[in-house]
């Protein structure tokens, strides 16, 4: 990548995850930006598959050469073990491995002039009257504006003042012997199977008829510190509701994704702009994230060409409203999720819960969605939230 001893941006990007290297990505590959230099800082080498990315869309999409399986068919399973079928319609579910998109984004941005890649953790952060001072533990860049990854809030205390639930997973790719799945269909949720009285549920991603990503996740209102420890119930969910087979581990993940309705967004000023996670880029009743990521890039990258700053107007405030409902009873009523999941899944066709948690349904379809559940849970939300 260029090593230029200039030390002066038009962008600077902390952060070479997913919201930015999507953001990177979309800059270079319009030709408005053809003059644009772009420094990107990451303090890690972004060489391990860390994340399995899941999205669904219509069609083909800009990312299909890098999946790793694609899926037409679906199916919800209750805590009673009732078999929902999810009719995709247009839609496919999709899967990618994040070093796929790793090796992707960073071949095309070593390969660009107008990109630099500083590998180091940002100390501090300044303001100035017309650029943004980004000190790192071996120099100091400025840019004429800069976008942020980092979350500088403290989760506890986001909970305090806004809806917060906690996404923790963890996940293992197993190897069969013999035949185990329908690799033509996934399993979005499987609650049949719970050792505690909380959401969770498993989730069941074939790679073939002997090989799949199974990994159990939980909506809590408060992060376990060791998600280690439910490894064991994967290996118990398996022998009881998959297969006795022995299988042979092949790959393990884990992580935490935060689902909150806090404007961290709020952290945005003219010269700076807050990027996934720290700018509110992740749907707060789902923790998906990379689609929505691909949208808010397209958003930015629109606003700058129009001459107006990268946040503006980025959200639809009737679809926030509607995730903190639903965050709140997660939140205050948690073992209420299983119904809330169910009900959703038997009563609402799924091309239109995609669209609605792609935040694209009109309010006639928010309220056909929300006339499938009982409203005295919804009421409950509403007095807690607003009263």
């Amino acid at each position: 990548m260029n090593n230029r001893s200039k030390k002066s941006y038009q962008y600077g990007i902390i952060g070479g995850g997913i919201s930015g290297l999507q953001l990177a990505l979309a800059l270079i590959d319009d030709s408005h930006f053809a003059e644009t230099s772009i420094l990107i800082i990451e303090k890690e080498k972004k060489d391990t598959n860390d994340k399995t990315l899941c999205f669904w869309e219509i069609g083909n999409g800009k990312w299909d050469d890098l999946l790793s399986n694609r899926w037409t068919q679906g199916k919800f399973i209750n805590r009673d073990g009732e078999q929902s079928v999810l009719n995709l319609g247009d839609y496919k579910y999709k899967m990618l491995p994040s070093i796929n998109f790793y090796k992707y984004a960073l071949s095309k941005l070593k390969a660009d002039p107008r990109v630099t890649w500083v590998t180091s953790d940002v100390i501090a952060l300044t303001e100035e009257s017309n650029n943004v001072s980004i000190q790192t533990s071996e120099e100091t860049y400025q840019v004429e504006h800069c976008f942020d990854s980092r979350v500088t809030v403290d989760y506890d205390q986001v909970a305090t003042e806004s809806a917060m639930v906690f996404q923790p997973f963890i996940g293992i790719e197993v190897q069969f012997d013999k035949a185990v799945f329908e690799a033509e269909s996934f399993t979005m949720m499987d609650f049949q199977y719970r050792r505690e009285d909380n959401t969770a549920f498993f989730y069941i991603l074939p790679l073939s008829e002997t090989r799949a990503m199974i990994e159990y996740t939980l909506f809590v209102p408060k992060n376990p510190s060791d998600m280690e420890q439910y490894l064991a119930h994967i290996d118990s969910y398996i022998k009881a509701k998959v297969t006795d087979q022995e299988y042979t581990l092949k790959h393990t993940e884990q992580g935490m994704i935060p689902m909150s309705t806090y404007p961290f967004h709020n952290a945005n000023t003219q010269l700076l702009t807050k990027i996934g996670t720290a700018g509110s880029w992740v749907r707060p009743s789902t923790g998906y994230a990379f689609k929505y990521i691909e949208y808010y890039v397209g958003k930015v990258i629109d606003n700058i060409k129009a001459g107006k700053l990268p946040s503006q107007n980025l959200f639809n405030r009737r679809h926030q409203m509607m995730d903190g409902l639903m965050l709140d009873l997660l939140q205050n009523e948690n073992t209420l999720g299983p119904w809330l999941f169910d009900t959703m899944y038997r009563k609402v066709e799924t091309p239109l819960i995609f669209k609605f948690l792609d935040g694209k349904t009109s309010l006639l379809e928010d309220l056909k969605i929300m006339n499938s559940f009982k409203w005295a849970p919804f009421f409950r939300a509403i007095r807690r939230q607003w009263f």
